[in-house]
């Protein structure tokens, strides 16, 4: 789903990002501040990385889609 106008916070994602065991972590590439959606049980990367808080929203929506079924 798309939105126009919103943009989620990292302390929004990162909550929704707790209740899958997983933890977003921040960098900087060059200018722009790039995220990792990261396990925490392995420390592994769950999605391929550099990623925007719009992308990261876009895996959890999945990740709840699946939890649900």
């Amino acid at each position: 789903m798309k939105r126009t106008g919103y943009y989620p916070t990292v302390g929004q994602l990162q909550y929704r990002a707790k209740k899958h065991s997983m933890t977003i972590r921040k960098f900087k590439r060059g200018e722009v501040d790039s995220y990792m959606l990261v396990e925490d049980r392995t420390n592994a990367v769950v999605a391929p990385a550099p990623m925007t808080l719009v992308q990261i929203e876009s895996w959890l929506n999945d990740l709840d889609k699946q939890a649900v079924n």
